[in-house]
């Protein structure tokens, strides 16, 4: 597929220049598309917090959000194992609500709760697909106690 790039620096080492010459390009050609400010979220590595990467972002009217150091493994496994979920379970839902409701008009409220009915029904549909607390338990950040079904959190990440 054309639309898909992957880069990748050979030695696995992310640095200032490799991002600003190989990732850099790829952003601000998708930037460049309509539809405002735009948000990247990235992990802390230095590559990412360099002077020179955060005053191209900002050249390119995009916001940077950094997820603090230790906790990557923790979100990464939010979005893939929980939001993934979510946001499949929300699009089916749409789709099966547009499906059947083709070309009816709502006005602003109405499609804001709208929304949220949506919202709600496919965070059940998750809920009842992902079990977080034993997904959490086997990443290891999470051990059952020998006296019931209460929970320790053994690995939180230091900041």
């Amino acid at each position: 597929d054309k639309r898909v790039r992957v880069t990748y620096q050979a030695n696995a080492v992310v640095d200032t220049t490799w991002f600003l010459h190989n990732y850099l390009p790829v952003w601000k050609r998708w930037r460049a598309k309509p539809g405002g400010q735009k948000l990247l979220t990235y992990d802390s590595a230095s590559a990412h917090l360099a002077p020179a990467v955060k005053h191209e972002f900002d050249k390119s009217d995009t916001l940077l959000s950094v997820v603090p150091g230790g906790l990557t493994l923790i979100l990464q496994f939010i979005d893939t194992n929980t939001a993934f979920v979510f946001r499949h379970n929300w699009q089916v839902l749409a789709h099966a609500w547009e499906t059947t409701n083709v070309n009816k008009k709502l006005p602003a409220a109405t499609r804001r709760v709208l929304a949220t009915k949506l919202c709600v029904q496919a965070c059940v549909k998750t809920l009842e697909i992902v079990d977080i607390l034993k997904s959490f338990c086997k990443l290891g950040h999470l051990w059952p106690t020998d006296d019931g079904p209460l929970y320790v959190c053994i690995s939180i990440p230091t900041m």
